[in-house]
């Protein structure tokens, strides 16, 4: 009798066991989890703006390029200006040769600014002599503040022809304006003037110094 008792007591236990053990249970690994959003593949939402967006940077590159191509032909007309003046001096020379690089690059922007600017300082390079005693127009323009060159004189003539009447007569105290940037062709004619134009007489105006004057450099 005591036997049954303690098989029926151990039976009892092991049922209780089991029956905890299903409660305590831990949730199945197996249950479904929320699915995580797929993810988007890089760069998916810029490609309608990006496909849009060429035809867009396509033409504003043609643009570009024409614009360029456009300077590039008006600085090489400035450069040929640029080239006929004469008496440069160091600081110009070298922004000449900086455009002539830079249109050797393409860059048209560059050399057009460069060439720009270059040739309205030239246009506006003048300068005021006023005569002192002893002057002639010989010696003011071999003088190294003017062109340093005594053959150039007919330009100093040319350039103030309203008050000089006889180019060999000058008195001290006229102030005349003086171009420091003469193109290389008026420089040319000047000299070309001044070794052909015969023997000096004050108080007449030669026949040859009205042809000079009339001519177009």
């Amino acid at each position: 009798m005591k036997n049954q008792k303690s098989t029926l007591a151990l039976i009892t236990l092991l049922a209780l066991g089991a029956g905890i053990g299903c409660a305590s249970k831990p949730a199945s690994s197996d249950e479904p989890t929320p699915a995580a959003a797929p993810s988007q593949p890089s760069g998916a939402a810029a490609a309608p703006t990006t496909t849009a967006a060429a035809p867009a940077a396509n033409s504003a590159a043609t643009a570009a390029a024409a614009e360029n191509q456009r300077k590039l032909a008006e600085a090489r007309q400035l450069l040929d200006q640029a080239r006929g003046y004469s008496g440069l001096n160091a600081d110009q020379s070298s922004r000449m040769r900086e455009a002539e690089a830079a249109m050797a690059a393409g860059d048209g922007r560059r050399a057009y600014d460069l060439l720009n600017g270059l040739l309205s300082e030239l246009r506006a390079a003048k300068m005021t002599y006023a005569v002192v005693k002893g002057d002639s127009l010989w010696t003011i323009s071999g003088k190294s503040e003017v062109y340093g060159n005594p053959y150039a004189w007919p330009l100093v003539y040319k350039a103030n022809s309203d008050k000089i009447k006889d180019a060999d007569l000058i008195y001290p105290g006229q102030e005349l304006g003086v171009d420091k940037a003469p193109t290389q062709a008026a420089m040319d004619a000047a000299t070309r003037h001044a070794k052909t134009r015969g023997a000096w007489s004050v108080g007449a105006v030669e026949d040859s110094d009205k042809s000079y004057l009339n001519s177009g450099n």
